[in-house]
């Protein structure tokens, strides 16, 4: 269940070319982490000049106003291949499709065991999900799994 946050400077970036970027991170997400297209949550945070702030350069790299934050959020377990491979697919998908340098992508992919997330009703449904494996017994926590229906 990743959830990834869209950061880009207001003015650059309008709808269609918002829509790309989306898209991008989406398949990106589908390609590399092999999630279902109907695992699908973002935001996108437009921000005025005075609220989106960062050096022109930085490591050899050189900014633009195109500069997109990217921040991935997901379940930890997989592999650091994985990782550096997701880093790749969401830069080129990314480039391509919204017409950046890829300079112009800072990415942040954070990982959090499953019983940290909630897909809704205050239950950790991907509580078995962490090392990557499921255990003997481990099945999805569903309201009905809590109110004994199971």
């Amino acid at each position: 269940m990743p959830i990834a946050t869209i950061h880009v400077l207001e003015g650059r970036y309008d709808e269609r070319r918002l829509g790309h970027v989306s898209k991008a991170v989406q398949d990106a997400l589908i390609s590399v982490l092999k999630i279902p297209s109907d695992d699908f949550f973002q935001v996108i945070h437009v921000l005025p000049r005075n609220r989106f702030l960062h050096s022109p350069s930085f490591l050899g790299m050189r900014y633009s106003d195109d500069l997109i934050l990217l921040e991935v959020a997901f379940i930890s377990g997989r592999p650091k291949e994985t990782r550096l491979a997701l880093l790749k697919e969401l830069n080129a998908q990314i480039v391509e499709r919204a017409g950046i340098s890829p300079d112009d992508l800072v990415i942040q992919l954070s990982e959090a065991p499953g019983e940290n997330y909630s897909l809704g009703q205050g239950l950790a449904q991907r509580a078995f999900i962490s090392a990557g494996t499921v255990g003997d017994g481990d099945v999805p926590i569903t309201p009905a799994s809590v109110n004994g229906e199971l």
